[in-house]
């Protein structure tokens, strides 16, 4: 039996004003449309872009 869990509407991300962050965290809202097998790939991707800018911030 294949189930999929219905998360209902996207997350209401909070938007930072930086835009590297902003476009990693708004990958989340794609979570709702995803099987949950396929959510780890977006929270990998996330993760990635998130430290990046992290990195960048903190070695002008």
């Amino acid at each position: 039996m294949n189930q999929q869990l219905n998360l209902g509407t996207p997350l209401a991300v909070t938007q930072t004003n930086d835009s590297r962050v902003d476009a990693a965290t708004s990958r989340l809202n794609e979570l709702a449309d995803l099987p949950v097998s396929e959510h780890s790939l977006i929270f990998e991707d996330v993760h990635r872009r998130l430290q990046e800018a992290l990195s960048v911030s903190q070695n002008p």
